[in-house]
């Protein structure tokens, strides 16, 4: 393909067989600069058309080509002069180079050249050829501002050269569209193909994910600002992805939705001084701005004092839910995009990989959608918020360990937790934090036919494995503090498999209510400890003599459930610390229980304003992360908290990133895709 301008001075040869192939090429560019240099430059040549043409008529687009700059041969560059243009849509300076030659057969001139120290993009050769020369002698007088360059140098594709394709005479179809946010009125989007107006991004329809897309949207209506918000989903619409959806979604507050004031030193104790402390400080302040945003949002907090279970949460014995669980925090979020046009929910678009430019700067998305295609969705802010690696079998067996593959997952939308966030991060040098080996885990009851359907109450009677032996020190500390490391031990030490047994005690003082009730199916019930085992699949004798060993193991003290009561068993291996009252009167009760995975520990380190840091700690720009898919936990999970940390610091990414796309829109009314 070759093309020259009118006059001749200027020459492009592009040696690509392939230009013309079954394969789009090139793309339309809207973009303010592009649409400038496309339509005319404004010249004061004083010709009779200077009000309608040289006066600064512009074209809507520019249709560009993207190619090895090995492929292109350019004649006619020996007169140029240099002009630093400052104004450019990124604020980044462009040094511009002009033919000293001008074509005479019309009345426009244009610069040939231009150098960018700095883009956007890599490093490479932007070559901008429609040619209006101008007919006036003697030549005109140039403003640069608006004319047209040639070639510019720019950090976008290191090595290739992009070629303005006016001065040819066939032109290859173009593949994608950019800036499409500026695209006129009246003007259509191109015919197959791969076209984005986004300004922003958000990977994942979670807690995070939905905080961050509905307050980075509010808040760009408030400022003013200009573009939209892609939100990209790799689940079906209506399937609520990830375990958002499924949980009960227990919230550590107190009764004025204050965030528990010990939370940040029992992080500190069970981490063993590994975890962000300042993290874990800025989401206590910002807790109750989140739980009020929630409430104006049309969502019901439910405020619980508890009773019967000792919480370790300095909350007055108290705690919050949301009424309908997280499922109902997620519909109240959704129904409030609908007041927005300016958001595109990506269903069944899996996020691949993240486009970056040379310097590390984000520029985009890379994307399967259900058609199997790779897409690219360009913006320069992204905030990751689609989990942990649940989903991801190979990752488990990485980080976690064996026996992952016998670890069923709690809810069912955490098959698309499959780290692709993780893995993205880690591409472009993120930092990493949390226990990589560590995840949490609930005791289920193995019968439900619901998600989530844990089995809180191990407290109060005893636990054992499939040969009917205690493994585990049930009353070790809070119930909370021990639910998730009992399910841990069953899965790792007992094939999986642990039955609760219980007695009329227990349950008439529980039952109704969320201890032993999650579940949908009723406990197992027999008149005897024998008819239970039999029910529960297990060796009656082998059980009635591990419930008549607890029983004359335990000590005289009072049974009291709001203390650590120091009623324990002497002399059994394991020993029961508290709450070890015997199992005696009848009718008896029990479950038989699985351990489920809820989510994993490691994951990307971010800083309180959620962007993500690279290995040297320096926030890797226009990056941002949020939710489960962040690492925090090391060794325990202090419960209550990953859903409020979720909503809280997926709305800190969301406004960051309205705040950021505000700052570009104040500079130059366009904030660069």
């Amino acid at each position: 393909m070759e093309g020259t301008c009118n006059c001749g001075a200027v020459s492009v040869k592009v040696n690509d067989p392939d230009l013309f192939g079954s394969n789009r090429r090139g793309h339309i560019c809207h973009c303010t600069n592009c649409k400038k240099t496309a339509g005319s430059g404004r010249v004061g040549c004083g010709c009779d058309f200077q009000s309608i043409t040289c006066g600064g008529f512009d074209a809507d687009y520019a249709t560009n080509l993207t190619i090895e700059t090995e492929k292109v041969t350019i004649t006619g560059e020996d007169n140029l002069s240099v002009y630093s243009d400052p104004r450019t849509g990124s604020g980044t300076p462009v040094d511009r180079q002009y033919s000293l030659v001008f074509c005479t057969s019309y009345m426009l001139t244009s610069p040939l050249l231009s150098f960018r120290d700095r883009f956007l993009f890599p490093i490479s050769t932007l070559l901008k050829l429609h040619i209006d020369p101008c007919k006036s002698s003697p030549p005109p007088v140039i403003d640069p501002q608006i004319s047209r360059p040639i070639k510019s140098m720019t950090p976008l594709y290191k090595g290739k050269t992009v070629l303005k394709l006016g001065i040819f005479p066939q032109i290859p179809n173009p593949e994608w569209e950019s800036f499409v946010v500026n695209r006129q009125s009246w003007g259509k989007p191109l015919e197959g193909a791969t076209y984005y107006k986004t300004k922003s991004m958000v990977v994942g329809s979670g807690f995070a994910g939905s905080m961050a897309t509905l307050n980075a949207l509010e808040q760009m209506k408030k400022d003013n600002t200009k573009g939209r918000v892609a939100l990209i989903e790799a689940g079906k619409e209506g399937e609520r992805c990830g375990a958002s959806r499924w949980t009960m979604a227990y919230l550590r507050l107190d009764k004025n939705n204050n965030f528990d004031e010990d939370w940040v030193k029992e992080m500190d104790q069970v981490s063993k001084g590994l975890a962000d402390l300042d993290y874990c400080r800025k989401l206590g302040q910002l807790v109750p701005e989140v739980a009020q945003y929630l409430i104006d949002h049309g969502v019901q907090l439910n405020h619980h004092d508890e009773k019967d279970v000792l919480l370790e949460f300095k909350t007055g014995q108290h705690f919050v839910f949301p009424e309908g669980g997280g499922h109902a925090i997620i519909n109240a979020l959704f129904a409030h995009f609908k007041k927005y046009d300016n958001i595109d929910i990506m269903w069944e678009t899996e996020a691949q990989s993240l486009l970056t430019t040379d310097q590390g700067q984000m520029r985009g998305v890379k994307v399967r959608k259900n058609d199997g295609l790779l897409h690219d969705v360009l913006g320069n802010n992204i905030v990751l918020a689609c989990g942990g690696f649940e989903g991801n079998r190979e990752m488990l067996a990485k980080y976690v360990g064996g026996k992952t593959v016998d670890l069923p997952l709690i809810a069912p939308g955490l098959v698309y937790n499959r780290g692709a966030g993780l893995k993205m991060g880690l591409s472009v040098g993120a930092a990493t934090a949390g226990s990589f080996d560590g995840t949490h885990s609930e005791l289920v009851d193995i019968r439900a036919t619901k998600p989530d359907a844990v089995i809180w109450g191990h407290n109060y009677g005893i636990v054992v494995n499939k040969h009917c032996k205690r493994f585990y020190d049930e009353g070790k500390r809070h119930l909370f503090a021990t639910f998730e490391l009992i399910a841990l031990e069953t899965w790792r030490d007992q094939d999986q498999k642990a039955y609760f047994v219980t007695d009329s005690t227990i349950m008439n003082r529980f039952r109704p209510g969320w201890v032993y009730d999650t579940t949908d199916q009723e406990p197992v019930k027999a008149d005897s400890i024998p008819e239970l085992a039999d029910k529960l699949g297990l060796d009656p004798k082998e059980l009635e003599k591990t419930v008549s060993e607890f029983n004359a193991a335990c000590n005289d003290k009072p049974f009291e459930l709001l203390a650590l009561d120091g009623k324990r068993t002497h002399g059994l291996s394991p020993d029961k610390t508290n709450w070890a009252n015997p199992i005696y009167q009848g009718p008896f009760y029990g479950y038989p229980m699985t351990a489920h995975l809820t989510f994993t520990y490691g994951g990307l380190k971010t800083n309180t304003k959620a962007q993500v840091l690279s290995t040297n700690n320096v926030p890797i720009p226009g990056l941002y992360s949020a939710g489960e898919l962040t690492g925090l936990y090391y060794h325990e999970y202090p419960p209550a908290t990953s859903v409020l940390r979720s909503l809280t610091f997926g709305r800190v990414a969301g406004l960051e990133v309205a705040k950021n796309l505000a700052g570009r829109t104040n500079r130059n009314d366009q904030a660069r895709l």
